[in-house]
Parts: C-alpha cells; structure tokens; sequence
C-alpha cells in the first residue's frame, strides 16, 4: 500500500488511477516547492446577516396586511411587512404606551386579526 499524493488515501502500491480522487498517478508527482499551486481561491468577505420582517419582537398580538402589532423586551411596536428589520415605530412598555400603539395601529391599518399563539 502507499499513500496518493493527492488525497492521502491508503492505496494499491501498483495503482496508476487513485481509487478515491481519480487522479492520475502514471505521471510524477510535483513536489510542494516546483509545484504551480494555483492561486489560492479568494475568501468572500462574511455578508451581515440577511435582515427580516419583525427583527427585536418577542410576539405579535395583531396582523394586518401592510403592519404588525407586537411587543419587544421593553417597548411594544409597529413593523411593516414591507421594510425588513426593526419596527417603524416604538411606544414605551406601559399601559399608556399600549393604548398609544394601539391607536397608531388602527389609525393606519383597516384590515388586522387577532395572532393566536401556536401551541407547541
């Protein structure tokens, strides 16, 4: 047995095609330092992370066609289905604060329903 100096995979000593890789071992390897290695394959900077409808809500309590109802740790909110990320607008997490957002939501969207929590 010897190693293919391509996949380091334990292979036949009289083998002129590895098994694993498929790669031709009739001609002689290239040793690492008169190798022409091609160029090393260029790394894509990380791309931020894709933004959604809803981004900081803990829960919604009504849905409507173009607006969400909801709430988040400290303030509850109004999301636009439209605009991807955070709400477009925050009332303070107190019972004034619900009738304020509360009234923005029917101010400006005619058509909602209850959100039911989904049972696990």
């Amino acid at each position: 047995m010897k190693t293919c100096p391509f996949c380091a995979e334990q292979i036949p000593e009289d083998a002129l095609r590895c098994p694993y890789c498929q790669s031709d071992l009739s001609a002689p390897a290239a040793t690492p330092a008169s190798a022409s290695a091609p160029p090393p394959a260029s790394v894509p900077a990380p791309q931020p992370a894709q933004r959604v409808v809803g981004e900081g809500a803990l829960a919604f309590s009504h849905s409507g066609t173009t607006y969400l109802l909801g709430w988040g740790t400290a303030f509850f909110g109004i999301w636009n289905r439209n605009a991807p990320g955070g709400p477009e607008r925050t009332f303070p997490r107190t019972d004034e604060g619900w009738r304020e957002a509360w009234l923005e939501f029917t101010r400006i969207e005619s058509n909602f329903v209850l959100v039911t929590p989904q049972s696990s």
